[in-house]
């Protein structure tokens, strides 16, 4: 009898385990699908964080060239107010010799004036002597 009531216990005990071992089953699948999923996941975010970085290395880049793109035309402002500096100085010397010129030519212009009439004075004068 003993025999017997193991073998009937075990039989009642798998026939109510059943639904239990299924239920089990069923969340053994289910967490099956959820760790296959959070791999998936945890790919992708491997992949954007390579992404990620690539992004980080060109942005890295970026900032390197626009310092010497910053760095360059800092330099060419400075040569340009040197050049702008360079051409008012010229400027300056210009117009400077051009007044210098402008006196000098006011002078001979004075002078060809004042020769100009002697000379005609001469002429005048010359011609009242020849013909009296």
């Amino acid at each position: 009898m003993n025999e017997e009531l193991k073998e009937t216990l075990r039989e009642v005990l798998q026939a109510e385990l059943k639904p239990v071992n299924r239920q089990l089953n069923q969340m053994d699948q289910r967490l099956e699908k959820v760790e296959t999923g959070q791999q998936r996941l945890e790919q992708r975010f491997e992949k954007m964080n390579k992404r990620l970085e690539g992004v980080e290395t060109g942005q890295q880049k970026i900032d390197q060239r626009l310092g010497k793109v910053e760095t360059g035309q800092k330099d060419i402002q400075a040569d340009l107010k040197v050049l702008i500096d360079g051409q008012k100085e010229i400027h300056n010397e210009i117009t400077d010799y051009f007044n210098e010129m402008n006196t000098v030519m006011q002078t001979y212009r004075g002078d060809i004036e004042y020769t100009f009439h002697k000379t005609a004075q001469h002429e005048l004068e010359l011609r009242r002597l020849k013909n009296p």
